[in-house]
């Protein structure tokens, strides 16, 4: 029902987590747990979701302050938000619609009701993904064709997979290390030729598809390594090593 599916639990309660993230995995999708509301905003940032599942009452950042992070993120948007609380009094619920959620769900939860509308969520969300990719890869082949290289995207997403074969497994999941080797020169879609910044253009265009930051932030430096950027302060553990590995693809698949 929910196969692939990319769920953010966010819960406290040791006990509550532990059953949501057993009923969610066995139908099939896969979960992670953080049992606060900075470590949820800082991976919510840094990895892409299908879905986050929402506790009000959470040590760091409450609920409210987690999702009005999310959802008001310039150039991102933010996954469906189904927000689970003891406490579902109008008022709680008003403000939880107003900082952009979803769904509000009483607790005990209905975990019938809660599943249908995990599954229903998620789907939508990974319908829009694939959309929006097939979008990206339309531009990005125009791009390829312009020059006379198509086909350049796909080696590099194939030296990039030999590459991360051969090493440890990574910290942080490969999704947007093989984005951004499949969408790196969607740029030059919109540019004159190699000379001009067609990686700062492409990381423009998949932040307004609303591609996750990580994605973007290997697109912009696949040529040069990049200064700070202000929207990922602190970068995932391993994400230098995939602007690495994707530099290295892009060099050893040059026309």
């Amino acid at each position: 029902m929910m196969q692939t599916a990319r769920v953010l639990l966010v819960e406290d309660d040791v006990n509550s987590a532990r059953l949501l993230k057993d009923l969610l995995t066995a139908k099939g999708a896969v979960v992670t747990h953080e049992n606060n509301g900075v470590d949820a905003i800082e991976r919510a940032k840094k990895e892409s979701f299908d879905l986050i599942i929402l506790d009000l009452r959470l040590p760091g950042e409450n609920g409210f302050v987690v999702a009005e992070n999310l959802t008001r993120q310039d150039g991102q948007l933010a996954p469906p938000i189904i927000v689970t609380s003891a406490f579902p009094d109008k008022q709680n619920r008003m403000r939880a619609f107003q900082a952009g959620v979803d769904a509000f769900l009483n607790k005990p939860l209905d975990l019938q009701e809660l599943v249908l509308l995990a599954a229903n969520f998620s789907r939508r969300q990974q319908h829009y993904d694939a959309w929006r990719l097939r979008v990206a890869r339309h531009l990005n082949d125009l791009g390829e064709k312009r020059l006379q290289r198509s086909g350049h995207s796909q080696s590099v997403v194939a030296t990039c997979q030999e590459m991360v074969a051969g090493l440890p497994t990574p910290a942080i999941n490969t999704t947007s290390l093989y984005e951004a080797a499949l969408l790196h020169d969607i740029g030059l879609a919109f540019s004159s030729g190699e000379d001009d910044d067609h990686a700062a253009i492409g990381a423009g265009i998949l932040a307004v598809l609303g591609f996750p930051p990580t994605t973007i932030f290997l697109v912009k430096g696949h040529h040069i390594t990049p200064g700070p950027d202000p929207n990922m302060p602190d970068l995932p553990p391993g994400l230098l090593s995939f602007l690495q590995i994707l530099q290295a693809a892009e060099k050893a698949n040059e026309p």
